[in-house]
């Protein structure tokens, strides 16, 4: 597993973005943590590929409230997948995970 391009560019820098806080049961703040980790990330991320020659792609953020690619709500689910489009993971934060068929 470790025999691939990504390991040969040496370890993720560490970033230096803060960690904003979030309070407890509160959707607008769980989404404003959530994007501000995500654009950490993907700033740590692009820099580090871009140096190593690889161009960076960032992923989309998106929140669904409602059903997800003909998939009713659940409240216990933590993650959908989807294959259409390609690309589309679902990951809402929640303390379990179900592990949902793809639909496509």
């Amino acid at each position: 597993m470790t025999d691939n391009g990504l390991y040969k560019m040496g370890r993720l820098p560490e970033s230096t973005c803060e960690e904003p806080p979030v309070k407890r049961n509160n959707q607008a703040a769980a989404k404003r943590y959530l994007a501000t980790v995500v654009q950490c990330l993907e700033s740590t991320w692009e820099q580090h590929l871009s140096e190593n020659g690889v161009r960076f792609e960032a992923p989309r953020l998106k929140f669904v409230t409602g059903s997800y690619c003909g998939i009713g709500r659940k409240q216990d689910s933590g993650a959908v997948y989807c294959e259409d489009p390609p690309r589309s993971p679902s990951n809402p934060a929640s303390h379990g995970w179900t592990i949902l068929p793809t639909c496509g």
